[in-house]
């Protein structure tokens, strides 16, 4: 990366909070904006860097926007523009403040020079570098968001988490607009002054309710799935995963009651046989459900506490830390990576058997 850009991203942190500027009266003149000294040097340097970075054609700004279907009033997804977009992108809000008064007031209120300069500073970082995950949350609608440290990978836009405020590190709770991946020097707020999300208040899916009356559910993500025979949780890296449940589907014959999940890693880009990544199994069973269930099969009702964990076709499996089957944790291997797996499982008059195979191969 050129000195000039690391100056240039230098700014993120400078402009992450204001003031930036005020909007200044005068008798029988039009109002203006009186920018701060920071605003009034960030300026300058964009303007040195378009005239001193020719190769990036940044004076054609409205040219390469136009190639690339991107109007500053109204983008809001960053991560698939180009270094060259964003550049110039920048580059416009400057320049429109020469016809428009408290333009670049504007953008530095809703916080999108910051994003720009932030997401340039994402794709030009080096790979190696650690990257930390920040939640951006919201205390008041259409207000600024604020940024904190996470640990929890579980924690997706939408949900409800609890963080410090202020000195005092008063408790508040909040829901999070936005996920950043970045290094500490890419940080969207300066990292050493990031507080901590203290926790997520929980999702769970409580299959097990409708288990007992045969049904079917479709598609959600949560941080635990409770079924019959336990409860099922991801993790990563020894940190929670969010899991999602592309299906649950239950059936009961006269020999056997069978329930089927379809699940997948939330996060896109995990596989279930990536290393670090295990599904896991709390011994957390309904156990009065399950005695009505067997004693109707034939059993006494006991015989549910024998449980059988089995992989086919190709799914390799290997059961990690299991106390007496206090707490499962299964590894999963393949010869090529894995998305999603089908949890089949069959409670009879003589025990459970748990299958575990790959979806897709099924659905060939």
């Amino acid at each position: 990366m050129c000195e000039e850009v690391k100056l240039l991203l230098a700014w993120k942190d400078k402009l992450a909070t204001g003031p930036w500027g005020e909007w200044c009266y005068r008798p029988g003149n039009l109002p203006y904006v009186k920018y701060s000294q920071t605003v009034e040097n960030f300026i300058r340097e964009v303007e040195l860097f378009v005239y001193d970075q020719p190769q990036l054609n940044l004076e054609n700004y409205q040219l390469i926007l136009s190639q690339a279907q991107v109007d500053v009033e109204t983008v809001t997804e960053l991560s698939n523009l180009s270094s060259q977009v964003l550049l110039a992108a920048l580059v416009r809000i400057i320049k429109r403040e020469e016809f428009s008064e408290g333009y670049i007031l504007r953008f530095l209120q809703n916080r999108l020079i910051v994003d720009i300069l932030v997401e340039l500073a994402q794709k030009l970082s080096s790979t190696t570098e650690k990257k930390y995950m920040f939640c951006q949350v919201e205390f008041i609608p259409d207000e600024p968001l604020y940024t904190y440290l996470c640990d929890d990978e579980t924690i997706k836009e939408g949900d409800e988490v609890v963080v410090p405020v202020g000195p005092a590190e008063e408790m508040h709770i909040v829901k999070v607009k936005k996920i950043i991946y970045a290094t500490a020097a890419n940080a969207p707020y300066p990292f050493e002054r990031c507080k901590k999300v203290i926790e997520k208040l929980e999702t769970r899916s409580d299959l097990a309710s409708v288990e007992k009356d045969i049904f079917t559910v479709t598609s959600q993500s949560v941080d635990a799935l409770d079924t019959l025979i336990g409860t099922f949780r991801l993790k990563k890296d020894d940190r929670p995963l969010a899991i999602e449940c592309l299906e649950a589907c239950f059936s009961k014959t006269n020999e056997n009651q069978r329930g089927t999940l379809i699940v997948k890693a939330a996060r896109p880009d995990v596989y279930l046989t990536d290393p670090e990544v295990y599904l896991c199994l709390d011994n957390t069973p309904k156990v009065q459900m399950l005695e009505k269930i067997t004693q109707s099969l034939g059993g006494i009702g006991n015989e549910w506490q024998k449980i059988e964990l089995r992989s086919v076709n190709d799914l390799e499996m290997q059961l990690e830390e299991a106390p007496e089957l206090a707490k499962v944790e299964l590894k999963f291997a393949s010869s090529h990576d894995v998305s999603a797996i089908w949890i089949d499982y069959f409670i009879t008059a003589d025990g459970i058997t748990v299958y575990f195979s790959e979806w897709e191969k099924n659905n060939e």
